[in-house]
């Protein structure tokens, strides 16, 4: 975190003092100090996009460090004193004319496409250089800093365009011209059995006096007050769940896909939009119930839910950001694979069981998982946290109950034995 400059060291350690419960001092504040690298112009060389990406195939191979120097002097055919590769590449790239130039290209902030039309290389190239010269270290000094970052949000829902120009955005958009024509992105919910499309949002009526369908970003969830069904049919024919039983009421209406003109079906005198009258789209407004205040039942199916029949596809943040890190924690090795090359012994009569070919020797590691997530906001990240655990913790018990329900035997066993076996696996 920002604590503040090297003139307020003592209140960075007074924070250290009341945060830790334990004393520290002006003098124990680390800052860090930037390098300046220094370039071996004597021994200057030039890689290409393909050097990099051979390069990074060695660096990711898996094998043992001395392995690695050994294949990375093998490709490169420059001798370097170094006791590892890491070594080897930071004194090997500091050779590089392109190293050189992409350091100083990226002096200020740039986009990886910027960097890929400056240099006129590839993603994968570019992203083969930043893992190669992410490696070059050497008295715990790194020559390039590479951080990754991944900014993911919870989606506000999902947003389409009508008519004959139909177009699907996970953004919030209000238009978009296709083709010379304007098109307008109306939000969309859809029936929870059915999956029945349903347009959201509230009529207003314009300083001209006429009236559009206007997107409210306040709808969302199941509390749905108010939805517009894609079609010009009502299905109410369960007796035992009619559209009056749940205080529901309908009534159709006619959209434009251009500017969300809408108007009542069935008036006699009808207003109209500047665009032609045969774009207009079908739709059928469906009422909030007065016992619930949510469209309990679908027209379409005629599916009921008393909490709610249609669903948005607005998700909260707590529960977008628990499957990404649910998703992501899953990702995480939890063995390493070590590979590492010897040359076997001679047996004392001139030959040996590998004819002087170096013998891999390939190890599993068990490696513990490691997963942190954190959030500007504290009253988010508390929140957070606490749901994580919730939710990770269920999918635990759940995984647990299904493993040992496939280890049933056909005869079954007894609950308490049943219980005590997945308790053995916590």
């Amino acid at each position: 975190a920002t604590l503040g400059g090297e003139d307020k060291n003592e209140e960075v350690a007074q924070f250290a003092t009341n945060l830790c419960s334990a004393p520290f001092y002006a003098e124990d504040i680390i800052r860090a100090h930037r390098i300046r690298l220094t370039r071996d112009e004597e021994n200057g060389i030039q890689l290409s996009a393909q050097d990099y990406l051979e390069l990074n195939d060695i660096v990711d191979s898996g094998y043992s460090d001395d392995r690695l120097l050994e294949m990375i002097v093998n490709y490169t055919k420059v001798s370097i004193k170094a006791a590892d590769y890491s070594e080897y590449l930071f004194d090997y790239l500091l050779r590089d004319e392109t190293f050189w130039k992409i350091k100083r290209y990226l002096s200020a902030p740039r986009t990886v496409e910027e960097l890929c039309k400056a240099i006129n290389w590839s993603e994968k190239e570019i992203s083969a250089f930043v893992n190669v010269a992410s490696k070059a270290v050497k008295n715990r000094k790194k020559l390039f800093d590479s951080r990754y970052h991944m900014f993911i949000r919870a989606t506000d829902g999902v947003f389409v365009t009508l008519g004959d120009q139909k177009r699907l955005s996970l953004t919030r958009k209000t238009r978009e011209f296709i083709n010379g024509k304007e098109y307008k992105y109306f939000e969309i919910a859809t029936c929870t059995q059915c999956h029945s499309i349903y347009l959201l949002g509230q009529i207003e009526t314009g300083d001209d006096g006429e009236d559009h369908l206007v997107q409210k970003a306040t709808i969302g969830g199941e509390n749905i007050p108010v939805a517009f069904l894609i079609g010009n049919k009502v299905n109410d024919d369960d007796e035992d769940a009619k559209l009056e039983d749940h205080k529901l009421t309908v009534k159709e209406y006619e959209l434009c896909p251009h500017c969300g003109f809408i108007r009542e079906a069935n008036l006699v005198h009808k207003k109209q939009c500047q665009h032609d009258a045969s774009s207009y789209i079908k739709l059928i407004r469906v009422a909030q119930s007065e016992k619930s205040g949510r469209v309990t039942k679908c027209i379409k199916c005629e599916g009921t839910n008393n909490m709610g029949i249609l669903r948005s596809f607005f998700s909260g943040q707590e529960a977008s950001t628990s499957v990404i890190g649910t998703a992501l924690f899953e990702e995480l090795p939890s063995k390493e694979i070590r590979i590492t090359s010897e040359v076997p012994s001679d047996d004392g009569f001139g030959f040996d069981d590998g004819f002087g070919m170096p013998i891999e020797q390939v190890t599993t590691v068990a490696k513990a998982k490691q997963f942190i997530a954190f959030s500007d906001n504290r009253q988010a990240a508390a929140f957070f946290a606490t749901y994580f655990y919730e939710t990770y913790r269920g999918f635990l018990y759940s995984r647990v109950v299904y493993d040992n329900v496939k280890k049933l035997p056909e005869e079954g066993k007894p609950l308490a034995n049943f219980v005590k076996d997945m308790s053995a696996d916590f």
